[in-house]
């Protein structure tokens, strides 16, 4: 049975959402050699949710069309980042309510099967190819000063993976979860927030939006996470660095040039 002949209700650059059995769904990794990535997802999904955070929860793990899936509960409902786009007027409830699940989360400790947050960094910025050499140097030296940790971190934590289902919200796509400082995560979140290209297939009209409101969002969402978890402002500045070098690993070509800007800046601060 191929893909075709189940019904496609999502898709990202890691994975495309399949309806499945029994009001669930499969997540289909779009790498054929992404098992191991999934069975960190589930270890993750599973520490959350029995920490009681808001995840769907994981079932069986399988091969599907030649590649590895995971069946996971279906949430039905907007996310995030489309709900307060088309509903401005709630963008600081839905800045706090982002920023208080992303504390929830650093409030679990990680399973040791998770890779550390610093040795995954590495890994990608070593196998990025389009970053200038004395850039990828620069941020590998910065990310040998920064400390470890046992918190759950997401790694992709953003509206756009925040489902608001009937029964609430639902953290999905634990795709990059590690073991690690939590400044080191709240770093990666803001970068998104405030940098991040949309996913393929963002309409027009939100790419727009999400262009006007982002700063404002990504300053909203850091206020209320700090009135929750004391963060080291100091900390999140270099921990900005190895994350926003690593994101050449995704290969997202818009994003080259304004990523360079931003490295060179404080390369030559540094």
């Amino acid at each position: 049975m191929g893909p075709g002949e189940r019904i496609r209700i999502g898709a990202g650059r890691e994975a495309e959402i399949l309806l499945w059995d029994n009001g669930s769904v499969l997540r289909l990794m779009r790498d054929p050699n992404g098992m191991e990535s999934l069975q960190r997802q589930a270890a993750a999904v599973t520490a959350a949710k029995q920490a009681g955070c808001p995840v769907p929860w994981a079932g069986e793990i399988m091969w599907f069309d030649g590649r590895p899936g995971m069946v996971m509960e279906r949430v039905d409902g907007p996310d995030l980042l489309s709900s307060v786009t088309r509903r401005p007027w709630t963008v600081v409830r839905s800045a706090r309510l982002l920023a208080r699940i992303h504390n929830e989360l650093h409030q679990v400790s990680a399973p040791r099967s998770l890779p550390e947050t610093r040795e995954a960094l590495r890994r990608r910025i070593q196998l990025a190819v389009s970053i200038p050499k004395h850039l990828a140097a620069f941020a590998l030296n910065v990310l040998g000063t920064l400390p470890d940790g046992g918190s759950l971190c997401h790694g992709h934590f953003h509206p756009g993976n925040l489902l608001l289902g009937s029964a609430g919200p639902f953290v999905i796509d634990w795709t990059g979860a590690t073991r690690g400082d939590p400044d080191g995560d709240v770093a990666r979140t803001l970068f998104l927030l405030r940098s991040g290209e949309p996913v393929p297939g963002t309409r027009a009209p939100m790419r727009a939006v999400i262009a006007v409101g982002r700063g404002a969002f990504a300053a909203l969402y850091r206020k209320s996470y700090s009135s929750r978890r004391r963060v080291n402002e100091a900390s999140i500045e270099r921990w900005s660095i190895p994350h926003v070098a690593a994101r050449f690993a995704e290969g997202i070509e818009e994003e080259t040039e304004g990523l360079i800007r931003w490295l060179e800046l404080r390369y030559a601060q540094r």
